[in-house]
């Protein structure tokens, strides 16, 4: 099957991809980054590889950004373990596999999202002004935040040289407060302002809360262990905080168990004993070779 006149779709697992249309190399290719166009898509006897996945033809336009093109230079002659140039690199006709690439719009894609809350401080007083915007997960966290700046500036800040002026305006609200001189705002005012925007979340940065999450679990687990320990009884409070915060701790874990069923495993609570014994064992030497 071949497809390569412009508007015919190809449904390829959860993708969907049209001749013609624009898409964005991702993680997987060495061409990460670069915007193209799909030429040309092959399957079955009328491909020109062996791969398992369908042939994608992208034709991508050529960065023009010095950084992009040192990037990329940089990234194929590592791949390639010679010294690549643009110049080198093909970009007319470039042979990808669905996973490979992604829609520019990429709809529906990806599925989960959470609420961020953006403080936003401007200001512009004495002799400086600027933006900085600060992130924040939680609203209460946020809004707890802006008092205390709001606060800060008015003992401390620009708003404290203002105080007592007749011409000192002031309005805040849950999740927001502005300070200004009237008649002179472009050059006196400082503002705090709450935002909530929705981030989408992709399956990487999903993996990667799902592993924070255990770790947490598994270092609060750990914890409860070492203190169950007759072992751990003559630890001074330095070497007990150095054994129940190691760093080694999950990687031993997961040499031990697999991070999909550690929890549930029977010998979880095992592993972790076995662990908390080698790193007492540790400090216990280390502390006669300091004698």
């Amino acid at each position: 099957m071949i497809l390569n006149k412009k508007g015919q779709v190809f449904e390829y697992a959860d993708k969907k991809l049209t001749v013609g249309e624009l898409i964005i190399a991702n993680n997987y290719s060495s061409y990460c980054g670069l915007i193209g166009v799909i030429k040309e898509i092959c399957d079955g006897e009328d491909k020109d590889t062996g791969n398992l996945t369908p042939d994608i033809h992208c034709e991508f336009y050529k960065p023009e950004n010095e950084s992009e093109i040192r990037f990329l230079e940089e990234r194929f002659s590592n791949n390639y373990g010679t010294k690549k140039t643009l110049d080198d690199i093909a970009l007319d006709d470039v042979i990808m596999s669905p996973d490979m690439i992604d829609r520019i719009d990429k709809p529906g894609s990806p599925k989960e999202y959470i609420s961020i809350y953006l403080m936003i401080e401007d200001w512009a007083c004495r002799t400086s002004d600027g933006i900085e915007t600060f992130v924040f997960t939680n609203m209460d966290e946020a809004k707890l935040q802006l008092k205390l700046k709001a606060f800060n500036e008015r003992q401390n800040g620009c708003v404290e040289d203002w105080v007592g002026s007749d011409n000192l305006i002031e309005e805040q609200t849950e999740t927001s407060y502005e300070a200004y001189l009237d008649g002179e705002y472009c050059r006196y005012h400082y503002c705090l302002t709450i935002k909530e925007h929705q981030l989408p979340i992709s399956e990487n940065t999903i993996y990667s809360l799902k592993t924070i999450i255990d770790n947490r679990k598994l270092y609060l687990d750990f914890r409860d262990e070492v203190d169950d320990m007759e072992e751990a009884e003559d630890l001074t409070t330095e070497e007990y905080l150095d054994v129940i915060s190691d760093e080694s701790i999950p990687g031993r874990m997961y040499k031990i168990y697999s991070r999909s069923s550690w929890c549930e495993d029977e010998g979880y609570l095992m592993g972790i004993k076995e662990i908390a014994e080698e790193l007492i064992s540790d400090i216990k030497v280390k502390r006669k070779g300091g004698n």
